[in-house]
């Protein structure tokens, strides 16, 4: 199969693309800049932009569609441009190009706070960003614009780790003061509760969902949460440092919020289970940075 995997350059695009080169399907790239990846048929193209010609866009049997604004300002004009319109021209072209299936990722915090656990695909949407009500906008865009089309489905990640994974994430940046041996500052008393899901994870499940035809909202998540203070702890067991975990005093908004999350449809819809542990994923993020295992022995 070959697939049109916008975001290509991005962590989860990226993570996705590579994906599904290991499972021997074709790639064709869509970002604002390459995306660097052996295999992968680049094409460069802001969904920022005025609409653009699609005809130098290689052929292609099916989407996933990844590319997205993270910009939480409620006022930013990117959100507005790349999170709908964008998404309403990347479905079009879908359509001009007589997709045989379209894959669009979003994420679990378009529900807005938890009302109830375990979080499953029935629970209430009320996004608390406008980022986060621009990717609900594009679930129900794509579930409209797909009927009648080709099968479609929107996989909701949770918080997507591992590989590749930029700076200024809670993860990252454990994992860079732990290199360094500096104090692990948390707000709160760090019980927050994360599902943190390996792109590896989610790029398994994106494949899953093309080649079952699968539809409808999937959960995609490691189906386990970890507390602020545990992702800490795990952090400086995994990576051997000298660091410590210090509470700092500040307020934490989402104390005590746990985003404990539901993946039985993903199980029963993709055959989907996750393989990437949590101590795997922080060696990875790690590596990323130059770290290697052999050279943080401790006594």
């Amino acid at each position: 199969m070959r697939v049109l995997v916008t975001g290509a350059s991005g962590h989860v695009g990226g993570a996705i693309a590579r994906a599904l080169l290991g499972f021997g399907h074709e790639v064709v790239g869509l970002s604002r800049r390459p995306s660097g990846i052996p295999g992968v048929v680049d094409t460069v193209l802001d969904l920022a932009g005025p609409p653009a010609s699609a005809e130098r866009i290689a052929p292609f049997d099916a989407v996933v569609h990844a590319a997205a604004c993270l910009a939480k300002d409620p006022l930013d004009q990117e959100v507005l441009a790349v999170n709908t319109e964008g998404t309403r021209w990347v479905l079009d072209l879908a359509v001009a190009r007589a997709a045989h299936m379209f894959v669009y990722i979003s994420g679990v915090p378009v529900i807005g706070p938890p009302q109830r656990l375990p979080i499953d695909e029935d629970h209430p949407a009320v996004p608390s960003t406008a980022y986060h009500a621009s990717k609900l906008f594009g679930e129900h865009l794509t579930r409209i614009a797909s009927t009648g089309q080709f099968p479609s489905c929107s996989l909701r990640l949770t918080a997507p780790v591992g590989p590749g994974m930029p700076d200024g994430r809670i993860l990252s940046h454990f994992v860079r003061r732990a290199m360094e041996d500096l104090p692990l500052e948390l707000a709160g008393e760090g019980s927050r509760r994360q599902d943190y899901v390996d792109v590896r994870d989610v790029g398994r499940a994106v494949e899953a969902a093309l080649t079952r035809e699968a539809t409808g909202v999937i959960n995609v998540a490691r189906g386990e949460a970890t507390s602020n203070i545990e992702l800490a702890e795990a952090v400086i067991d995994v990576l051997g440092s000298r660091s410590r975990v210090e509470l700092t005093g500040r307020p934490d908004a989402e104390e005590g919020v746990a985003w404990e999350v539901d993946v039985s449809r993903a199980s029963n819809l993709l055959g989907y289970t996750p393989e990437v542990p949590l101590e795997e994923t922080i060696t990875a993020v790690a590596a990323d940075r130059g770290w290697h295992r052999d050279e943080r022995e401790r006594p």
